[in-house]
């Protein structure tokens, strides 16, 4: 009969090739199973934070579930930052990690944390196995719950006794799980209030954000036909992978077209996004508009923006494949538009770079124009919102970033997650990192994770030895020395002592800046370009 790390192992062969994480001593007995089965493959990161930074990292890339493993205590609670990513991000991950002896819980024993209660507002759901008859259920239904319907992380936590007692489950590893109780399905009773509002409309604009990635290629195809423009959030970015007209992100960090068009339409349709203030600073954006909102998640619809913001309000709780089939198939289209606006706006999208990290992306994007398939992934802050103007992703996941939470140091972990979870998937593939030397500083120990990655990862790192986004806040100048990064490593030896090839450029010297960005995207293996921007 197997024991608990051994049914939890062969549950796991069943669903993934890969999952990350550290051990410690009472998640032990998994480690040891999975080694023993050679199966799913175990990435052991240098950090926990880096583990679950990889395992999201991974689910945003392909939209299926992540797998983390941690022990208990500060094991634990080193994912927690990761976690809250994920569920902001609507990102699906399943989080195991190991706890004190069931005799134990609830004594302060060594290494034991309530992770459930410190991970409640961030999770989909949790659970604490307690019993060896607890498991299987366990596992079976937190699989469900984080690859269904708003899609998030759902955590297990397995005392470590449960691990090596054992289990027996008549059902098998495969049995059918509980299903989660079933989306209130509005589609069929509002679609009509939406066609009438979109049919009435002289400025549509589709609006799409992170939960519309699954439907890009329906939506772009619903918006050529009907020559409506699109925008996105930054977590919607891979629509503008799609042929479709896509004006630029939307927001505070937005692009000026997509943020007149934003101020100018007379009827938004909105897919897969819960409106966040980053993407609407102020509701006044929205007042003498028709709002269609369509979202998978009931709880978003009517929570940012509401009836009285607007001047009608259609929501429909839906998934976005299903809203944008319903389009199609009913052939809306709003009333007859000027084309020539369409050029225009199309044209007033070509922004032009006036920051060094613009000119950074703007380098990488014309680099990548036409180039192999290639993931993006990048940290948090200037170069963040700069790739998210000046990139076009290569596919509709192709853009991979921390946009709810905004988490310095995911960059890194989460290009090696991406680079496990695009294997095979990309012909000529490569993943590419852009982050500023503050971001990178927090996860740089992974860079022995990054050279052991089997798609290649290209780093790019803004070197101005500031938090720049920090920097560029109202009253930051009163407050520098919070934000100056004194005594940077050397970022080309520290790469090159992990046999990682590493080059360096001005960001004002626009010729070699865009030579020694397609000479790090020609390079073979993981390799690293420093761009000294002051």
């Amino acid at each position: 009969m197997r024991n608990g790390a051994e049914y939890t192992c062969e549950f796991l062969k069943e669903r993934v090739e890969t999952v990350f994480g550290y051990p410690g001593a009472n998640v032990l007995p998994l480690y040891d199973a999975i080694a023993a089965a050679r199966s799913p493959r175990l990435v052991l990161t240098r950090h926990e934070q880096g583990a679950v930074h990889a395992a999201v990292g991974g689910a945003k890339a392909t939209g299926r579930t992540g797998v983390v493993i941690a022990t208990s205590g500060p094991g634990a609670t080193n994912l927690v930052t990761g976690i809250a990513d994920a569920y902001l991000d609507s990102a699906p991950l399943l989080v195991l990690t190991g706890q004190a002896a069931s005799s134990l819980i609830g004594r302060d024993a060594f290494q034991e944390a309530d992770i459930l209660g410190i991970t409640m507002p961030v999770t989909k759901h949790s659970f604490l196995v307690r019993r060896p008859d607890e498991l299987a259920t366990a596992l079976r239904e937190a699989w469900e719950l984080a690859g269904s319907g708003r899609r998030g992380p759902v955590l297990v936590d397995i005392a470590t006794d449960v691990l090596r007692a054992p289990v027996f489950d008549d059902s098998g590893v495969d049995g059918v799980p509980r299903k989660s109780a079933p989306l209130e399905f509005s589609l069929a009773a509002n679609i009509k209030a939406a066609a009438d509002a979109i049919a009435s409309s002289k400025r549509p604009l589709i609006l799409a954000g992170g939960g519309a990635l699954d439907a890009a290629g329906q939506l772009a195809a619903y918006a050529r036909g009907a020559g409506i423009p699109v925008v996105s959030t930054m977590n919607g970015l891979g629509i503008a992978s799609q042929d479709c007209r896509y004006l630029g992100m939307v927001g505070t960090h937005g692009a000026d077209a997509a943020n007149e068009a934003m101020l100018a339409c007379d009827c938004l349709i909105a897919v897969g996004c819960r409106f966040s203030d980053r993407t609407l600073p102020d509701t006044y954006i929205m007042q003498n508009k028709k709002l269609v909102h369509a979202d998978i998640d009931p709880a978003e619809l009517l929570k940012n923006v509401r009836p009285g913001d607007v001047a009608q309000c259609v929501t429909i709780a839906v998934d976005a494949r299903d809203f944008a089939d319903a389009l199609i198939a009913r052939n809306i289209h709003p009333l007859s538009r000027d084309r020539s606006a369409l050029k225009r706006e199309a044209a007033a999208a070509r922004a032009l770079p006036s920051t060094d990290a613009e000119r950074i992306a703007d380098a990488v994007g014309r680099a990548l124009e036409g180039g192999r398939a290639c993931a993006v992934v990048t940290d948090v802050g200037n170069m963040q919102t700069a790739a998210a103007k000046f990139i076009k992703p290569h596919f509709p996941r192709g853009f991979i970033t921390s946009g709810g939470l905004g988490a310095m140091g995911f960059g890194l972990p989460a290009a090696v997650g991406a680079s496990y979870a695009l294997e095979g998937s990309l012909p000529y593939g490569k993943i590419l990192l852009l982050c500023g030397d503050g971001g990178f500083q927090m996860t740089l120990h992974e860079l022995p994770s990054a050279k052991a990655a089997p798609l290649p990862i290209k780093i790019i790192i803004s070197e101005n030895a500031s938090l720049g986004m920090v920097a560029a806040l109202p009253h930051a100048e009163s407050t520098a020395g919070a934000y100056a990064l004194s005594g940077n490593p050397n970022f080309r030896m520290l790469a090159e002592s992990y046999g990682i090839p590493c080059g360096e450029v001005r960001a004002d010297d626009g010729e070699s800046l865009d030579k020694a960005v397609s000479g790090l995207l020609a390079s073979d293996g993981c390799a690293m370009l420093v761009v000294k921007t002051r």
